[in-house]
């Protein structure tokens, strides 16, 4: 039979003698699955069935069959037909080709990141990840508690040691620094424990 077909022909030509509707084969075209003359007005026919042959997705191999059946075609590719519409899935076809199209790694691809997006709720709810965004709010307001603490120093603690010896000097100090990692700890406490109950 390859001997018979022509060695190009119109991109809805070659849908007809594929036993597609028309107007599939412009769908194929934007998907890349048509290998095209230099002018890319033509399509060429020997080549364009191997690479739709090439990409055709092997899930749909048992609604090819059946279409092919009801239009009487016993040799009709392995591939899923334009009428299809209700047991194709419109995810399985990509935007358009990037360089040498692939659809079954362009399929992978996808299931890849669904899986992952699955994986990520999943350890959201188990309590391994974290929002960064609330976290990044909570150490924001720590650091903010720390530098209205040490800019408050610089105007009270200079009076109270003012003439004190250098013990004295050094545990006042200290019980400043006590104090506030009491009050930062506190803090971060009441964030944790709001973060707790929103969780």
């Amino acid at each position: 039979m390859a001997q018979d077909l022509p060695e190009t022909l119109t991109v809805r030509e070659f849908a007809t003698l594929m036993g597609f509707k028309p107007n599939y084969g412009h769908q194929l075209k934007a998907d890349g699955r048509l290998v095209l003359t230099d002018d890319g007005k033509r399509v060429k026919v020997a080549d364009s069935i191997a690479r739709v042959k090439a990409t055709a997705d092997p899930s749909k191999a048992g609604v090819v069959q059946r279409h092919a059946e009801q239009r009487g075609a016993a040799s009709a590719l392995q591939d899923e037909p334009p009428d299809s519409d209700a047991d194709a899935d419109e995810d399985d076809m990509p935007a358009g080709p990037v360089g040498r199209y692939d659809y079954q790694a362009s399929k992978a691809k996808r299931e890849h990141f669904a899986a992952e997006r699955e994986l990520t709720a999943h350890r959201k709810e188990a309590r391994e990840l974290i929002e960064v965004a609330e976290h990044i709010a909570a150490f924001a307001k720590a650091g903010a508690l720390v530098r209205s603490s040490l800019e408050t120093w610089a105007t009270t603690l200079p009076p109270q040691l003012f003439g004190r010896d250098e013990a004295s000097i050094r545990a006042t100090i200290a019980d400043q620094v006590e104090q506030l990692l009491r009050e930062l700890a506190a803090q971060l406490g009441e964030m944790a424990a709001e973060a707790e109950g929103c969780a």
